[in-house]
């Protein structure tokens, strides 16, 4: 791992999502996740435990997805909230509920709800409550991402408007500079660099095609041949496209690292909607069947959505 240009020997995952203790977000079994807080706010909140935490990037959560990968771990859980348990592992793959929540305490689910489906991995990774990673969202279609060297120092500026937001060059997998009309404040953010990645439920010549699937409320991309090895390397190593490809669609949502990439296309296109939309990892009550690796759009960095967690990391 990279932090400014700095390499760090190890990086600590939080074993659970985060909870706000005495001005510090911390990570603690059995309490209740969900903080209803701003990016931004949150973010403060894990600096304040002292130097080296962070926020978790997206880059960090890839890197315990494609462990998890390698070693054909996938995890459980309640992904749901029709059924309070895991609906891949059945009845008794269940942690204990929230008062009137179908989301559950942290640490509460079975060994399978860990990473390494033993009781010392990380908990909580799928299902359970959305948790924001810090450095991955889309903008009306463009996928924007800041380089993981700076995602993991909270003094970097992390904010919706920073310059340190890049796209990909569609054709060689670069990161490259926003080039757009309009504004993100006001919602009329336009990519016009027609070399940027982009993806949509339609394909065009500057937008990679999708298929959306209604039973799993996701989206992989239909045509590869659209994107040259180089770019696919990147996009896989950021855990923002899958590693493994189904021809049955039905297996899309099983496991922890099939579905990399999914909207709503109210979300995606309703005219007027905030459009600056950091990605989020893991399903929650507001939608099923989500795999571990899946992106899901956030709410706007200024609102403080009830049902979003995050999870703190460090470094040394």
């Amino acid at each position: 791992f990279i932090v400014d240009g700095v390499e760090k020997d190890y990086m600590y995952i939080g074993v659970y999502s985060g909870v706000l203790k005495n001005g510090e977000i911390v990570s603690q079994p059995n309490q209740d996740p969900r903080l209803p807080l701003p990016t931004l706010d949150q973010q403060a909140y894990i600096a304040a435990c002292g130097a080296g935490f962070h926020m978790m990037s997206y880059d960090e959560w890839a890197a315990v997805a494609l462990i998890c990968r390698k070693n054909n771990w996938f995890p459980f859980g309640v992904t749901d909230a029709s059924l309070g348990y895991s609906p891949f592992g059945g009845p008794n793959e269940k942690g204990r509920s929230l008062p009137n929540s179908a989301n559950i305490y942290t640490g509460s689910g079975t060994v399978n709800f860990r990473h390494n489906l033993s009781y010392t991995g990380i908990s909580d990774m799928a299902g359970n409550v959305h948790e924001r990673q810090v450095g991955c969202r889309l903008v009306n279609n463009e996928l924007h991402i800041i380089d993981p060297s700076f995602t993991k120092n909270p003094a970097n500026d992390l904010s919706k408007n920073s310059s340190l937001w890049k796209a990909i060059d569609a054709y060689t997998g670069a990161l490259i500079e926003r080039t757009f009309t309009g504004t993100i404040q006001k919602s009329t953010y336009t990519p016009i660099n027609p070399n940027s990645l982009r993806f949509g439920l339609n394909a065009n010549a500057t937008t990679i095609g999708v298929y959306a699937s209604n039973a799993q409320l996701a989206i992989e991309v239909l045509d590869y041949s659209k994107l040259s090895e180089a770019v696919i390397n990147r996009l896989q190593q950021l855990g923002i496209l899958s590693t493994i490809k189904y021809e049955d669609l039905s297996s899309y949502g099983k496991f922890w690292n099939d579905v990399t990439v999914r909207c709503t296309a109210e979300t995606q296109y309703a005219p007027g909607l905030f459009s600056c939309l950091n990605m989020m990892r893991g399903g929650s009550i507001a939608f099923q069947h989500a795999g571990i690796d899946t992106y899901t759009f956030d709410f706007p960095d200024d609102i403080a959505e009830p049902t979003v967690s995050c999870r703190p990391c460090f470094y040394e």
